[in-house]
């Protein structure tokens, strides 16, 4: 039985996590996000919210990096095929991205999405000054 407040709840059925068939998926596009995601090969994942997303910076004529400039953090990504990922960023409709982990998957078609690396740098990460000491 529905209610007048199911419209607001969000939906029960996820999006397929990368790593649960044998292809490799660079990202996951949905109308609703309200978070992106970061999932990097080696280290923890971060999920920051779109609200703080300052600026989504591309190279439109190669589609090898983006830069997403957030309010805490800088965000590099590196790879090919990145054009319409950036669109979707800048649209906030990317759900999730994710690196290339070649021990997981098999590379991917030249033709397809590409992310081989992701850089994320955060205000704590960066080396302190000898004007804080």
């Amino acid at each position: 039985m529905s209610t007048p407040l199911d419209k607001y709840r969000k939906p029960t059925e996820q999006p397929k996590t990368p790593g649960e068939d044998d292809a490799y998926v660079a990202h996951h596009t949905s109308a609703q996000a309200r978070r992106l995601r970061i999932r990097r090969r080696k280290e923890a994942c971060s999920a920051p919210a779109y609200a703080h997303l300052i600026d989504v910076l591309s190279d439109r004529e190669t589609g090898k990096e983006i830069s997403l400039i957030f309010t805490h953090a800088y965000v590099a990504i590196k790879g090919r095929n990145l054009q319409e990922i950036a669109d979707q960023l800048a649209a906030e409709m990317i759900d999730w991205i994710e690196e290339y982990d070649p021990k997981r998957w098999p590379k991917p078609p030249e033709g397809e999405a590409f992310i081989e690396s992701i850089e994320y740098t955060t205000r704590a990460s960066l080396p302190a000054s000898g004007k804080d000491k």
